[in-house]
This record gives structure tokens, sequence and C-alpha cells, in this order.
């Protein structure tokens, strides 16, 4: 199961990318024009880091977030009617992103890097 996650994770490198397409996908209309970058992109296993970060760029490029953290046990909860929503993975050590485009009680739907 894991493997098939990780196949639908982005990397931290392709980080700006994967918030736009998920905006765009949600229809949602992201400022992209001017857009800049900070120097370095964040260590999405630090909250400290990662929240600021992501904060910043959805401001830059006019969309609203909201940063909720949830226990495993109330992730299933969570992710029921959740979307779109931009989700830490963890994966043997490396840290990416699964970008949920939505999800009711019996499918979840989420974009690859591959853009499907």
């Amino acid at each position: 199961m894991h493997d098939a996650i990780a196949t639908i994770a982005w990397p931290t490198a392709r980080l700006p990318e994967a918030i736009e397409v998920l905006a765009r996908r949600a229809g949602l209309r992201p400022n992209t024009t001017g857009t800049t970058l900070p120097p370095c992109l964040p260590n999405l296993a630090d909250r400290r880091e990662f929240e600021p970060w992501l904060e910043w760029f959805c401001t830059r490029i006019d969309i609203e977030m909201e940063s909720v953290e949830s226990t495993v046990s109330d992730y299933t909860n969570l992710l029921r009617g959740a979307g779109p929503a931009v989700l830490h993975y963890q994966h043997v050590g490396e840290s990416s992103v699964l970008l949920l485009l939505r999800a009711t009680t019996r499918h979840v739907q989420f974009i690859g890097p591959d853009l499907r």
C-alpha cells in the first residue's frame, strides 16, 4: 500500500507547482503573475518551518489556507468530505506531499505528479 501511495506523492522540490495544480483543479484561480519563491523550500517534517512557508506562498498566489492537525484516530473523519488539501506524507525517511482534491465517504481523489 505504501508503494502505491508513494507514486502519487509530490517531492518538496515541486511543492509550489503542486499547490498551484491543486488550486486550479479545485476551481480556484491562483494568481501566479509575478510570484517569487523564497530562496529555499521548507522542511516538510518541521511544522514550524512548513506552515509559515505554506501560508506565505498561499498569500502570494491569493488563495486561502487553513492548517489542521489530526490524530491518527481522527484522520479518517478528517478526510471525509475534505479537499482540496495538502497532506504531509513521510515514506522511507523522505517527506513529500499528497494532493487531495476531494474525498467522500466512499472515494478519495488525489492528483499525482503526473497530473492524473
